[in-house]
């Protein structure tokens, strides 16, 4: 388990101001610290914060394109 520290509690704030400002955002990211932060709960209220990982890959042309033939 992660330990919370103030860098998260920081991004937190700043997401929530997001997400109070902007009724229609559900993802709030921080690219510069890997951060994002969801929007859930019943009355989307909550917000959950995540670490984001290392980089995986970049699939191309995996998804075929209507109308491209």
């Amino acid at each position: 388990m992660t330990q919370i520290h103030k860098s998260h509690l920081d991004f937190l704030e700043l997401a929530k101001h997001k997400f109070e400002t902007n009724e229609k955002l559900h993802t709030y990211r921080d690219e510069y610290d890997g951060l994002i932060a969801l929007r859930t709960g019943a009355d989307r209220d909550c917000i959950e914060i995540f670490e984001l990982g290392d980089y995986v890959a970049n699939f191309v042309q995996q998804i075929e394109v209507k109308g491209d033939k």
